[in-house]
Formats: structure tokens, C-alpha cells, sequence
């Protein structure tokens, strides 16, 4: 565990980290700016040994459509963190799956 949680602590702008083995689960909370993606997220936790089929994230922010493709932005940063053939639009609250492959499929 302590493995993961210090990959997870090295991306730029987690503010907290906490994981759980036992459920499969682990929060990042990013400070306001951060700068970390989903797929660097998924990236960390390759790095540390994890070797499944991909990763769930859960998120909150706002979604837009962009140059023919859904962007989702963490609130305070301007770069997407998360990008997808098609999304909802607005503030919301996402839950998504990130494929070992790097192909995203958002969840309902």
C-alpha cells in the first residue's frame, strides 16, 4: 500500500492521498491548479506494481465539448483532465473507467 500511496502522492498537485487495498480504492484530492491527469493517475499506479485492467475514476468538475470532442476540467485548471468521444456537459460529478490501453469509457 505504501508503494501506491507514494506514487500517488508524487503527481503535481495532490494535496491528499488515501488508499484502500481491501476495496480496490484510492482518492486523490488535487489542490486547486493541479496539474495531474487521469491517465498520469493511472500511469502512478502502473508505476507502483498495480497491473489490472485499468482504473476507475471519479471526479468532480465541468464538462464541455471542444473541437468535436468532451473535455471534463477539475475546478481551477485549464488544461483538460480527462477527454472522451462524447459526455455530458455542465458541472457534474463523473465516474469513468480508463482501459490499461488508455481508451475511456464514462459510467453512469
Amino acid at each position: 500500500m505504501k508503494g501506491v500511496t507514494d506514487a500517488l502522492e508524487r503527481l503535481d498537485g495532490a494535496a491528499h492521498v488515501t488508499v484502500d487495498l481491501q476495496q480496490g480504492l484510492a482518492t486523490v484530492t488535487p489542490r486547486p491548479g493541479a496539474r495531474f491527469t487521469a491517465e498520469q493517475v493511472r500511469d502512478a499506479l502502473r508505476h507502483a506494481g498495480y497491473r489490472g485492467e485499468g482504473v476507475e475514476v471519479e471526479a468532480t468538475g465541468k464538462g464541455t465539448v471542444e473541437g468535436g470532442r468532451w473535455v471534463f476540467r477539475l475546478p481551477g485548471q485549464d488544461a483538460p483532465w480527462l477527454s472522451a468521444a462524447a459526455g455530458p456537459e455542465g458541472d457534474l460529478r463523473i465516474r469513468a473507467r480508463i482501459a490499461a490501453d488508455g481508451s475511456v469509457t464514462l459510467r453512469e
